[in-house]
C-alpha cells in the first residue's frame, strides 16, 4: 500500500501512504497512520514536471464511489522470491 493514494471525502487525492520509519517491515494497512498530505508533494512533483491541480469538487461521495475512484487509481504489485 506504500505510495498508495489516500483520498478525501470527494474524492480528490490528498496524500499518499508512507512506509512507518519505526516499523519498516510493518505489512499495511494494519492501523495505518502514516502519510504526507499533497500539498507537501506539490514542489517535487513540481521539479520533476509535473503539475498537480487542486481539486474543486465539493460534497461528501459515498463509501462505494470512493471506492471506484481508488481503483482507477491504483495497482497490484506482487513481489515473490
Amino acid at each position: 500500500d506504500v505510495g498508495g493514494p489516500v483520498l478525501g471525502t470527494t474524492g480528490a487525492v490528498i496524500g499518499m501512504l508512507l512506509p512507518d520509519a519505526h516499523a519498516p517491515d510493518k505489512l499495511l494497512p494494519g492501523d495505518l497512520a502514516v502519510a504526507v498530505q499533497s500539498a507537501a508533494m506539490a514542489p517535487a512533483l513540481a521539479e520533476r514536471g509535473f503539475a498537480p491541480l487542486a481539486s474543486d469538487a465539493s460534497g461528501a461521495l459515498a463509501a462505494e464511489d470512493l471506492a471506484e475512484i481508488a481503483q482507477g487509481l491504483t495497482v497490484q504489485i506482487a513481489c515473490w522470491k
